[in-house]
C-alpha cells in the first residue's frame, strides 16, 4: 500500500471519528508497537512472517501485509 493511499484512509477514519489524522496514526502505531512487544513466542514467530525492511514492521508494512491476507493474495 502506498503511503499516500494510507494517508487518505487515515484521514477518512479521522473525519468519521471527529479526530485528527495525527491522532489516528499515533494510536494505530501505539497499538502496533504494543502488539510487537508481546513476549509470547507464538506471537513473535507470527510477527517474523510479516515482510519488513527494518527491525520491526512499520505501520505501512503491517497494513499492506494484512490487506493482502484479507484479499487472499
Amino acid at each position: 500500500m502506498r503511503k499516500k493511499k494510507l494517508d487518505r484512509i487515515i484521514e477518512q477514519i479521522a473525519r468519521q471519528e471527529h479526530s485528527t489524522s495525527e491522532y489516528v496514526r499515533r494510536e494505530m502505531q501505539r497499538a502496533l508497537d504494543e502488539a510487537q512487544a508481546s513476549t509470547d513466542p507464538v506471537v513473535q514467530a507470527r510477527w517474523k512472517t510479516i515482510p519488513h525492511k527494518g527491525e520491526k514492521a512499520t505501520l505501512e508494512e503491517f497494513i499492506e501485509y494484512s490487506a493482502a491476507r484479507v484479499n487472499g493474495i
